[in-house]
């Protein structure tokens, strides 16, 4: 994903000049614009004549700016009095961006008005909004309009406004995203609005949080979007490693664990503070009688992992673990399955979702689904030796 914004120019092809002028303008370095690219109308490499207003609709999305430019391109006559109007295909295309974009990204050049010629017509609901901005035109003795002038400083200053605006999103710290989190879903918890209303905050809301978390991590767009969505709502469906953990808690009634993963994060020797809070949870959970049965990898897992999260060699703590060696292969689906006693099973969560994406986990409801993963599991924990090294995948067990 380019770090640069895109900003769209529309104009009658009369009007070329003056979006020349604009696009030399915003692309001028002194203009502190430099993560902002101009594309004018009549230079995109998708723009097909033919079907211009379709092409313009399904690459809308491609920008986050929009310039139109009003001209006096045709004379209208109305009430015995004569105007110039902007060409109705711009109008219409102006519109159809404001529709997505709002006023804060959209914006209206119209020409000053002239002495001694008509006055140039504006829809009155766009008027002289604060997203409309004024350049000058002269009128030759021919009649030919020539570009005189553009006083480029307040429609500069909003473009820079909203740029900075989005630099400071991406330095956000990670507890003011959560406090951006909880006021969206605080908003979408409004009652007495209508679908509209929830529409556009969700919209707004996944625009910001993408902006934000992609420029934070570089990560996939399809990663950041289920995160992002986690993030606005608590869904039960997901859930990440520290959310895994309270679920799994003694104080929920869970009694046993079983994790089939090639190496869970509890034994990692990372300080990350997410990691400390898992292991943290984990003794909590071992000293208050709940026991687990760990599923790892014979090639990335060492009995000597458990010390990471025990380091007593003779706490008692131990006695509520099992460990169970698995060939690496098979370990393309991580499980975490919770009992409240040996029969009654609780919840199964599964990962692996997406590529390198083991931390985000998804709560299985498929009855049918929870039966065949428990069965198989459980004839994994039938054939093991405690805290051995065997080879249980020559029964074909998955």
């Amino acid at each position: 994903m380019s770090s640069k914004r895109s900003l769209f120019i529309g104009s009658s092809n009369e009007a070329l000049d003056v979006a020349k002028h604009v696009k030399h303008v915003i692309e001028d370095t002194k203009s502190n614009l430099p993560n902002i690219k101009v594309d004018i109308w009549n230079t995109t490499p998708w723009y097909n004549f033919k079907s211009a207003l379709d092409s313009l609709n399904k690459n809308i999305d491609e920008y986050y700016y929009a310039i139109f430019i009003g001209y006096p391109d045709d004379k209208l006559e109305e009430r015995g009095t004569n105007f110039y109007v902007t060409r109705d295909n711009t109008i219409f295309e102006f519109g159809l961006f404001f529709s997505r974009f709002g006023s804060e990204r959209t914006f209206f050049l119209r020409p000053k008005n002239i002495a001694g010629s008509p006055e140039f017509k504006m829809l009155s609901d766009i008027g002289t909004s604060p997203f409309v901005h004024f350049y000058e035109l002269e009128l030759s003795t021919t009649n030919q309009w020539t570009f005189k002038s553009f006083d480029s400083a307040q429609l500069l200053r909003f473009l820079t406004n909203e740029e900075k605006r989005l630099e400071a999103i991406k330095y956000m710290p990670k507890q003011k995203l959560q406090q951006q989190a909880k006021l969206i879903e605080s908003e979408l918890k409004e009652d007495n609005k209508n679908n509209e209303y929830y529409i556009n905050k969700l919209k707004n809301a996944l625009e910001y949080l993408l902006y934000a978390k992609h420029h934070a991590t570089y990560i996939g767009v399809q990663e950041l979007t289920i995160d992002t969505l986690n993030a606005l709502t608590d869904v039960e469906d997901f859930c990440k490693p520290l959310q895994l953990a309270d679920k799994q808690s003694y104080k929920h009634g869970i009694k046993n664990v079983w994790v089939f993963s090639s190496k869970p994060f509890e034994f990692l020797t990372s300080q990350e503070d997410h990691i400390k809070k898992i292991k943290s949870a984990v003794i909590e959970n071992l000293q208050n009688g709940v026991s687990y049965t760990y599923f790892v990898s014979h090639s990335e897992f060492n009995l000597s992992d458990i010390d990471n999260l025990i380091p007593d060699k003779n706490s008692p703590l131990r006695s509520n673990i099992e460990v169970i060696f698995v060939e690496s292969k098979y370990f393309k689906t991580f499980f975490t399955l919770h009992f409240k006693d040996n029969q009654q099973l609780e919840s199964v969560y599964m990962s692996a979702l997406l590529p390198h994406r083991n931390d985000l986990m998804i709560q299985v409801s498929h009855p049918d689904h929870i039966k065949r993963i428990k069965e198989r599991i459980q004839k994994l924990k039938g054939l093991h030796r405690k805290l051995e090294k065997v080879n249980i995948w020559d029964y074909t067990v998955f």
